[in-house]
């Protein structure tokens, strides 16, 4: 290049083509970078729109169909539920006859026949021997067993009320009420610690 009095100056030359190589690499760079980022960009923008072009595959939940069965029907709309059978008055599901004697016998201990002051015998035959808000006292003819379900709180309060008013209903002794099969329970919303259990009676124990 020229100097300030005209003449040629060599190191002048060489800083501008120096400086004009740096400048061009750069450039070089960034178009490079560049074009990178755009095809980056344009792969997945592709990639995108096949995806939504693609159809979504949708799975049907199965149908369950329920075995034939005599309790099993349908409604209007064609789900299934279970119905209880139609019997007749004075049948049950169960092969059960419900004594007419005054006088009955359950495991060998004679005692009145509660039937005919407790509930009306239900479909498989049970009855409420004694039926109140803090316990109940029913009756299962198939097994010859009594369940009494605790409805109140707390629970050893009502359990002691509950088998004192069991041997009275039955008119029975303590001694003859260990040879019956009792079971008591409750639920577990009233008293959950002792629920779960099938306590026997206190003085069987």
């Amino acid at each position: 290049m020229v100097g300030v009095h005209g003449e040629w100056d060599p190191e002048r030359f060489r800083g501008a083509a120096l400086i004009l190589a740096l400048v061009t690499n750069m450039t070089k760079k960034k178009i490079i970078i560049i074009s990178t980022i755009v095809l980056i960009m344009v792969v997945l923008v592709v990639i995108v729109i096949a995806r939504r072009k693609k159809p979504i595959e949708t799975i049907e939940p199965p149908i369950f169909y329920p075995a034939e069965d005599e309790y099993i029907d349908y409604d209007e709309y064609g789900d299934f539920q279970t119905k209880l059978p139609e019997v007749k008055e004075g049948e049950f599901l169960l092969d059960v006859e419900i004594p007419q004697e005054d006088t009955i016998e359950i495991s060998g201990v004679s005692m009145p026949n509660f039937y005919k002051f407790g509930s009306k015998p239900g479909l498989i035959g049970e009855t409420t021997v004694v039926n109140n808000r803090d316990y109940q006292i029913i009756y299962y003819p198939y097994d010859e067993g009594f369940l009494i379900p605790i409805l109140n709180r707390p629970f050893n309060d009502y359990k002691v009320l509950a088998e004192k008013d069991f041997v009275r209903a039955l008119s029975i002794s303590k001694l003859d009420a260990c040879k019956l099969k009792v079971g008591i329970t409750t639920p577990f919303s009233i008293n959950p610690y002792e629920a779960g259990i099938n306590w026997p009676l206190s003085w069987c124990e």
